[in-house]
């Protein structure tokens, strides 16, 4: 992910989102260094997904978790190795409204197909959001284009080549999440 090697593992459990993200927040509660934090923590901003990060002994350990439809939850585990000497570039950025904050963006190179997933805020409504990504990928064929929820979430999707992007806008009149991966597949 972003050049790094990273070790990925999917979970499946009975315990609930609450239950799974308490466990690595006492876990990780405890600071590295003096004044640091023993973790950072999201539980909003990437709704359905709860994020908790830890950087230790020169890795960043990251769980995200969400609920399942029985009361349990699944998620992912992943360790990377933080880059010696530096900060590792992040890719740019699609074009997004004015105003949009970049809470989350990562680059895939997985086998057959490269990833870059991004996930943004900013303070535009949802209705204008999904108006900006129809207007910024107008001359590509439209896989996808619904709303629903009264236009609170729009789904949207398109190709161009062996390139696919598909668009999530989550929001109301005034604030906005979108989630846009696009994937550029191999030839073979």
């Amino acid at each position: 992910i972003n050049g790094r090697r990273t070790q990925v593992r999917t979970f499946f459990t009975s315990k609930s989102v609450d239950e799974v993200t308490e466990f690595y927040a006492d876990l990780w509660e405890e600071p590295v260094a003096d004044g640091g934090p023993g973790m950072a923590r999201e539980d909003r901003a990437m709704a359905p997904w709860r994020v908790l990060t830890r950087v230790e002994d020169g890795y960043a350990m990251t769980v995200q978790v969400q609920p399942t439809q029985d009361e349990g939850s699944w998620g992912y585990l992943a360790r990377s190795r933080l880059p010696r000497g530096g900060v590792t570039k992040m890719p740019d950025p699609p074009p997004s409204l004015s105003g949009s904050q970049v809470l989350s963006n990562i680059e895939h190179d997985d086998v057959g197909k490269k990833a870059h997933t991004v996930m943004l805020v900013n303070k535009h409504s949802a209705q204008t959001n999904a108006d900006f990504y129809r207007r910024q990928y107008s001359g590509w064929r439209v896989d996808m284009d619904r709303s629903f929820a009264d236009g609170k979430f729009h789904s949207l999707g398109y190709t161009r080549g062996r390139q696919q992007v598909m668009i999530t806008v989550e929001g109301n009149a005034d604030q906005a999440r979108i989630v846009i991966n696009k994937v550029q597949r191999d030839l073979l």
